[in-house]
Parts: structure tokens; C-alpha cells; sequence
């Protein structure tokens, strides 16, 4: 077999294992960095932002925030962030959900494969394929991956950009840098709800991609599921491999439905409204 054919088998085997996990689904941790005034940002629909504009009573609402949590502090809007992803994550005793991928190619061809995720405390994820046309691998899943990452004080630099609509909802923009540059940390955005401090879009990239890796970017999209936890609900996955003389971009598109979710003492939104 040629180094070139040896290297782009290599290239797809990675390029499958990072688009769909990403540290978005790791415990990110972060300094606070506070100050400045706190802008308000209402802008027309965008599609590719998750949801309509908003309008009226919720456009006030937003406005309203501002003013308020910008008083509160950065301090705040984390601690009831983490302390809302602490008791999901805690408190989930199993998981089910159903699972569509699409891998988008370079010369336009699309792949369909479909599974089931399963979580068990003490046994982890298990992933049941039902259905694929993908043949190398589609990736490691954890709960994290589903419920959004931790943001505790110590090792991103993190910015307060304001409060602004995202998929149709009031939410505190944070930016977000990592200062511990590998695969397991990622630099970008994310929203935070205003009312229930529950992620709802974290848009980035890893901010050091593993060898053959020189891009990984990622886009997770979450909304309220059973007993109005937060979970994701799609998740894009961009990447850019080089190895030797070959090169790859691929893209995939993960959707999640139909979630079950069973736990060990009351959700009552534990991260979300």
C-alpha cells in the first residue's frame, strides 16, 4: 500500500474520531475577566443563529437583563451555570437517545448513519449502530458531550459580550480562551440563558487539534428535553487534516432526538428554565 493511500486512511480514521466530540463536552475551566460596559444586541432573524428575532415584550426582557445581570456580575451568571450542568450531571442515572449523522465529503457526497446512545452510571456511553453508510469510525460520546461543558475558574480567560438573542431566547454571551492550548480545550463563544442559566449554543474551535489535525471547529445547538434539562440537540463538526502530501476537510452533522431520561432524585430543570 503507497504512504499516500496509508496517510489519507489515516487522515479519515482521525478526521471521524475528532469532528464529533471536541472539548465542548469536556469540564472547561475559566478566569473571569469583568469591566467595560455590557452591550445589548437584538438584531434581525438569522437562521443559522437557531431561531427567530426577537420582538416586543421579549426584546424589553433582554434589554432589561442587561441591566440587571450586569450588576450581578460575570461571577454569578458562571456559578449558577456550573452549579445547573453539576446537578444533571449528577443526578442522571441513565440516558437514551436517538442519533443521525450526516458526513458531508469534499466532492459533495453525503453519508447517513443512525444509532442509539445509551448511558448507564458506572458503565458510561454505549453507542448501537442500527444503521450506516460511514465504514471508519464515528467517535467517543460521553454525558458531557450531551449536557455542555463546565466553565470553573482556573483555566480559560473568559469575557462578558453582552446579553443578545441566540435561537430565539435572552442569553449572556461569553467569550472564551483557553489557556491551556490542547486538544482538550477550545476557544469561541457561548450563550447562556438569561432565565434558567442553561447552555444554549457554543460555537469555536479546539485550540490545539491533535497531529494530523490543523482545524477543528465546532457548532453544538442545545434546547430543553425531559423535565427542562438542556441538551444538545445538533452538533456540526468542521475539520482540516494534513499528513505528508495529503489533505482533507470534512464535516459532520449530528442530530439528536427523542431523548429519555431517567434520574436519581427531582430534574426540575436542573440546568435550564
Amino acid at each position: 500500500m503507497s504512504r499516500r493511500l496509508v496517510a489519507f486512511h489515516l487522515i479519515v480514521c482521525v478526521l471521524a474520531v475528532l469532528l464529533v466530540g471536541g472539548p465542548a463536552g469536556a469540564a472547561a475551566r475559566a478566569s473571569v475577566v469583568e469591566g467595560g460596559p455590557v452591550p445589548v444586541a437584538t438584531g434581525g432573524a438569522d437562521a443559522s443563529r437557531g431561531g427567530p428575532a426577537l420582538a416586543g415584550p421579549e426584546r424589553a426582557a433582554v434589554e432589561g437583563t442587561a441591566v440587571s445581570d450586569s450588576a450581578a456580575g460575570i461571577g454569578t451568571i458562571l456559578d449558577r451555570y456550573n452549579a445547573g450542568v453539576r446537578r444533571v450531571l449528577e443526578g442522571i442515572e441513565s440516558l437514551r437517545v436517538a442519533q443521525t449523522m450526516y458526513e458531508i465529503e469534499e466532492d459533495g457526497i453525503t453519508k447517513r448513519a443512525c444509532a442509539v446512545l445509551t448511558y448507564e452510571r458506572g458503565a458510561g456511553m454505549v453507542r448501537d449502530e442500527t444503521f450506516s453508510e460511514i465504514t471508519y469510525p464515528v467517535g467517543v460520546y460521553t454525558l458531557s458531550s450531551l449536557v455542555g461543558p463546565l466553565l470553573d475558574p482556573s483555566e480559560y480567560d473568559i469575557e462578558y459580550g453582552g446579553v443578545e438573542e441566540e435561537a430565539g431566547r435572552a442569553c449572556h454571551r461569553l467569550e472564551v480562551t483557553a489557556r491551556v492550548r490542547d486538544r482538550g480545550h477550545f476557544d469561541g463563544s457561548i450563550w447562556i440563558s438569561c432565565e434558567g442559566a442553561a447552555p444554549v449554543r457554543i460555537i469555536g474551535a479546539v485550540a490545539d487539534p491533535p497531529f494530523p489535525a490543523t482545524e477543528i471547529g465546532l457548532d453544538k445547538l442545545f434546547s430543553p428535553g425531559p423535565a427542562g434539562v438542556w441538551l444538545v440537540r445538533k452538533h456540526v463538526g468542521r475539520g482540516e487534516f494534513k499528513f505528508l502530501f495529503v489533505s482533507k476537510r470534512g464535516e459532520r452533522r449530528l442530530f439528536y432526538d427523542d431523548y429519555e431520561i431517567r434520574f436519581s432524585g427531582p430534574a426540575a430543570g436542573a440546568a435550564g428554565e
